[in-house]
């Protein structure tokens, strides 16, 4: 509780960004083996700032260290006001049975695997520009291995003149079913504040960051890019650097980080 404005957890936006709010942390849990992956956030963020390394990069590793499951695809979402929190789905590629879609001993059903789930991961960390997230997620994207990184600034989709696919964009942006509103089997989610965040994308507008990592994920054949490692990762520091916000109502920034020195003949 803020003892000087006499303010509770509730009474904020984003009430996971209070130190003594009960979602200090994530955990991330796979339908495969009942794995349950815990990072205490706080703790984490501050090890990496304090040791200059790429904090987004580092959860992306973590996770796909813990799973082992091929990564397809990363996206990053937030609000462009400094300090919001920041979303982080990961898309992996894969099948496993699904404990929630188990049938009971006596009904004589077979039990179907499921594709894997993304993973909707809260990352509450004090920012001051977009351009520093910028460099997290080209750190990400080229230590990844992937083509190149896309940034969408979009706006608000509830002012006039927003279309309706304005705002489905908006909803799979924070990690929305675009089809069945209420559903959420396609994500395990671990961002107490993502329904919160998407309101407010909805009013403010958002920016969001998308790559295909071709290391741990599945993109290694498919293409030619002369600045990779044999494993599909690049070596850092990533030497692109972020570029200042267009500020239009919907606008795409690519940064392109691969490369082709050879002469390809079709």
């Amino acid at each position: 509780m803020d003892q000087a404005g006499g303010l509770r957890a509730k009474d904020y936006r984003f009430p996971s960004r209070l130190h003594d709010s009960p979602h200090l942390g994530m955990r991330q849990y796979a339908r495969h083996g009942h794995l349950i992956f815990h990072l205490d956030l706080a703790k984490n963020f501050a090890e990496i700032e304090s040791a200059r390394r790429p904090m987004i990069l580092e959860v992306i590793r973590q996770q796909v260290e813990a799973l082992r499951t091929p990564l397809t695809a990363v996206t990053l979402s937030t609000l462009p006001r400094k300090s919001s929190p920041l979303l982080l789905l990961l898309h992996w590629h894969g099948f496993a049975f699904d404990d929630r879609a188990r049938p009971p001993p006596e009904v004589h059903e077979r039990w179907h695997k499921s594709p894997l789930p993304s993973s909707a991961l809260q990352l509450n960390a004090d920012w001051f520009a977009i351009e520093q997230l910028d460099q997290y997620m080209l750190d990400a994207a080229w230590s990844l291995g992937a083509w190149q990184l896309t940034r969408e600034e979009r706006r608000a989709s509830n002012t006039v003149g927003a279309s309706g696919r304005e705002a489905l964009e908006c909803r799979q942006a924070f990690g929305d079913d675009p089809l069945v509103r209420e559903n959420e089997s396609h994500l395990v989610d671990e961002a107490p504040d993502r329904a919160r965040l998407l309101a407010a994308a909805n009013a403010l507008g958002y920016v969001r960051w998308l790559f295909r990592p071709v290391a741990n994920g599945l993109w290694r054949n498919a293409g030619q890019d002369d600045s990779l490692l044999t494993d599909g990762s690049r070596a850092p520091p990533c030497p692109v650097r972020p570029r200042p916000l267009v500020g239009m109502r919907t606008s795409h920034s690519r940064y392109q980080l691969g490369r082709v020195d050879r002469i390809v003949l079709t």
